[in-house]
């Protein structure tokens, strides 16, 4: 069961993500990467193909662990995101004197899984628990 896995916290949390939101909060961080397609900003200039998707992901980059994963996918994944932009989602839990990884899921703009980390460590069991709740709850492909 998949309560018992994770804790109704967690569960909670994942019933709650809207995959297509940006979002940053102590347990879930979210960042929604253009197509590189994609040349008109939300202001109407006009960009090379690929600027704004490059933009998207220095930002990103700038928030999220696991950046070297995030860029590996990138690299090997640039077919589907010339036309698909690409949702991060790191999972964590945050407070005042304490910050615990446990993973990076990234989607594609139809939420069907690309790729994802799982933080290695002592809490690796955990943060496996969580990522596989994670790609179940958000992936249109997961197999439940």
């Amino acid at each position: 069961m998949v309560v018992a896995a994770v804790g109704r916290d967690v569960i909670r949390l994942l019933e709650s993500i809207r995959p297509e939101l940006q979002c940053e909060d102590p347990a879930h961080t979210a960042r929604i990467i253009s197509p590189a397609s994609r040349t008109q900003d939300p202001l109407g200039l006009i960009h090379p193909v690929g600027a704004l998707q490059r933009q998207d992901l220095i930002q990103a980059l700038q928030v999220l662990e696991h950046r070297n994963f995030i860029a590996q996918v990138f690299r090997r994944s640039a077919d589907r995101f010339a036309n698909s932009e690409a949702r991060i989602h790191q999972f964590h839990r945050a407070s005042a004197d304490s910050f615990v990884l446990y993973g990076t899921l990234i989607i594609d703009g139809t939420n069907q899984l690309v790729d994802y980390c799982v933080q290695s460590g002592k809490r690796l069991d955990c943060s496996r628990r969580i990522m596989r709740a994670a790609i179940a709850s958000i992936c249109v492909d997961a197999i439940h």
